[in-house]
């Protein structure tokens, strides 16, 4: 009897009442979808790519949400550096045309320039104005006005004028470095390692940064945790410099730099904390250095210098002022922002690195060659490890061999290095990369001892609305399954009398007849290149956004890509329904950037079956209940210990299902669209 007691009492402390139905697709991210989808390729941008950036747009146009209010003395500031900038004329002569403010990549600044510049963030930090220029980021509708349209690019171009002019009132001539993020892709698997993220430069890439020159600022960074993809590829430079109009070159670059926000993670995921990071100002110098260059590169285009037209956010309108502001009746409009009057004299950037020209140089980096499928073998700049460079900027010969500042060793062999021109006519794979595993390995700068093999965990931030508490989250169990991406070949053959097969492993299923026509309905949309693991190990990303609150849950789980078929369980957080019901938006991808199929429990069902669905559920506090108070709670959920010899699975307390199966379908929401509310 007390053992049922116990069992009854310990069911309802561990879980809360909450009931789960599906929903539809707010309506305007299925548009941002459906219109990306048809506008890009699959080789220009991942589905999670283009989630990424609907998700972030839905945020900006219906959060409205307002943690910290702006103060008076904070819109005094903003207004006293933006009003020089009211009067053109007269600022660009006291600016000698802008040409004393030229802007360098991050690792290219002297060790003295270096501590300048970060001498002068702190100072700022210590007198309140960093926290006052980075809070109206995201006050009243600056949200709106400043992300999700053409006002993006002069905008931010115009924030990053104001905290420099703040800056160089403490240190003279101090300028904005920019970091260019694709000098860190160019690393490859070894990007975790980049020499940014060491106490020379940003400080370390995770929660909390205790590591150089923002130690004590309170930020949280997750470096590639929350997404796979890594923005500002060499395809990606090449495409968007290969557009004209402005149009389509704002929208790509905003795309970009949203994925670059995610993929730092911790703070920089979230609209109002971003810019409490001097990272976020780094960044957003890029975004501005590569509209600088295009916008060079095409200066005798007029195109160049238009305004785009055809807008349907009102704020992003040509003649909305800027930062919303009217400042003794005078105002910047977005259209103005466009102006070649500030790309002429306001600034200049200084080239980004190259190793054509010879200017990949100095201890921070270095010129790489890497196999390319699509144009051979290849040379690129890089960032130097942290393990590369010494405290003093020397290198470290003991840990790398650097002959003339390139480094012969970083070649990254493709998947199936033996046998992929057999493989060619099977899939796309030929075109990832896989992962060299003897190389040198990555040591965890958290807990020393570990090495970094597959990533660093997730360090969500528990963020709902204004509040991070732990304890308003309830969490429910996600199942994964994955079939294996069709073409990969992984060196472990099969042997018959003797002899090797190179042409499959004996993982294969078409070593398996029986289930093959199971498992490869077709082959697999051809993908940008995506990094690859040669073990076989790889990561299915599963994300929670809210619908009707302003928060955010990842986590992802270990899939085996040797097999025909694995699953795994993992557990999401979401807003516990306590005073109204949860509205969320839960989806999963794979590391190549494909989004799995959402699958969830047809009611009644018995034993379980799964239908298609959305990904959007609504949660409230009925009956059955598919939720629990804790993570723990949330595991017991799903494995009954009863049997203490051996655990055993309750499939019935998984809701959704998600089918990772390399399909072709770009996007897993047929029909979503009409099933719409009316």
């Amino acid at each position: 009897m007390m053992l049922i007691l116990t069992i009854i009492m310990t069911y309802f402390i561990c879980h809360i009442r909450c009931s789960i139905t599906p929903d539809v697709i707010p309506e305007s991210i299925y548009d941002c979808f459906y219109k990306y989808s048809h506008t890009n390729t699959r080789m220009e941008q991942t589905a999670e790519r283009i989630a990424t950036t609907c998700f972030i747009n839905y945020e900006w146009t219906v959060s409205g949400l307002r943690c910290h209010n702006v103060t008076k003395e904070t819109m005094d500031l903003i207004e006293r550096l933006l009003l020089p900038y009211l009067n053109k004329k007269r600022h660009r002569r006291q600016t000698s045309n802008g040409r004393n403010r030229v802007r360098k990549e991050y690792r290219k600044l002297s060790a003295g320039e270096r501590h300048r510049f970060h001498r002068a963030l702190n100072r700022l930090k210590s007198n309140g104005r960093y926290d006052e220029i980075a809070s109206i980021h995201h006050s009243g509708i600056v949200a709106r006005a400043a992300h999700g349209g053409p006002a993006f690019l002069p905008w931010h171009r115009l924030y990053l004028m104001i905290l420099e002019d703040a800056l160089r009132e403490v240190e003279p001539d101090v300028t904005i470095p920019y970091w260019d993020i694709n000098l860190d892709y160019n690393m490859q698997w070894r990007i975790l390692s980049s020499v940014i993220w060491s106490s020379e430069f940003a400080g370390n890439g995770g929660t909390p940064v205790s590591t150089g020159p923002f130690a004590d600022w309170g930020l949280r960074r997750n470096i590639g945790a929350e997404t796979f993809e890594r923005p500002f590829s060499n395809t990606d430079l090449a495409n968007l410099f290969d557009m004209l109009g402005t149009t389509e070159f704002s929208i790509g670059l905003e795309s970009l730099h949203n994925t670059a926000h995610v993929w730092v993670g911790g703070g920089m995921s979230f609209i109002d904390e971003a810019p409490r990071d001097p990272i976020f100002f780094l960044l957003h110098s890029y975004v501005d250095y590569i509209w600088w260059q295009w916008q060079m590169d095409n200066a005798n285009n007029s195109a160049t210098w238009r305004y785009p037209r055809n807008i349907l956010n009102t704020l992003h309108a040509p003649n909305e002022p800027l930062f919303n502001l009217t400042i003794h009746g005078r105002s910047i409009s977005n259209e103005e922002g466009y102006s070649r009057d500030w790309a002429f004299n306001y600034f200049s950037y200084e080239r980004r690195p190259n190793c054509n020209d010879g200017t990949c140089t100095g201890p921070y980096l270095r010129c790489v060659e890497q196999n390319d499928q699509f144009s051979g073998q290849t040379i690129y700049c890089a960032s130097v490890e942290q393990s590369v460079a010494m405290p003093n900027g020397q290198f470290n010969r003991k840990k790398r061999n650097t002959e003339n500042n390139r480094d012969h060793t970083s070649l990254v062999k493709p998947f199936s290095t033996i046998n992929h021109k057999r493989m060619k006519n099977f899939s796309c794979i030929e075109d990832s990369l896989g992962l060299d595993l003897s190389k040198s390995p990555i040591w965890s700068d958290r807990h020393p001892g570990l090495q970094v093999i597959t990533g660093y965990p997730i360090q969500n931030s528990m963020r709902i609305n204004c509040d991070h508490d732990y304890h308003l989250w309830a969490f429910l169990p996600i199942k994964v399954i994955h079939l294996r991406p069709y073409g990969n070949i992984f060196e472990s053959y099969p042997v018959s009398n003797g002899v090797m097969d190179f042409k499959l492993d004996i993982y294969s299923d078409l070593l398996y007849r029986k289930y093959v026509n199971f498992t490869r309905p077709q082959n697999p949309p051809c993908l940008k290149p995506c990094i690859g693991d040669a073990t076989g190990t790889s990561k299915v990303f599963i994300r929670a956004e809210g619908v009707n609150y302003y928060g955010k849950y990842n986590d992802y789980v270990i899939i085996d890509d040797r097999q025909p078929i694995d699953a795994k369980i993992g557990y999401i957080g979401i807003r516990r329904p306590d005073r109204k019901p949860t509205k969320v938006m839960i989806t999963a991808h794979d590391q190549c950037g494909r989004i799995c199929a959402p699958k969830c429990l047809k009611k009644g069902s018995s034993p379980p079956e799964y239908e298609p669905c959305t990904g959007v559920i609504k949660v409230d506090r009925n009956y059955p209940h598919f939720c629990s108070n804790s993570y723990g709670d949330a595991v017991l959920k799903y494995w009954s210990m009863a049997d203490e010899v051996c655990p055993s699975e309750k499939q019935r307390s998984v809701y959704m299902v998600f089918y990772c199966d390399s399909k072709a379908d770009w996007f897993p929401w047929p029909g979503a669209h009409k099933i719409k509310k009316k």
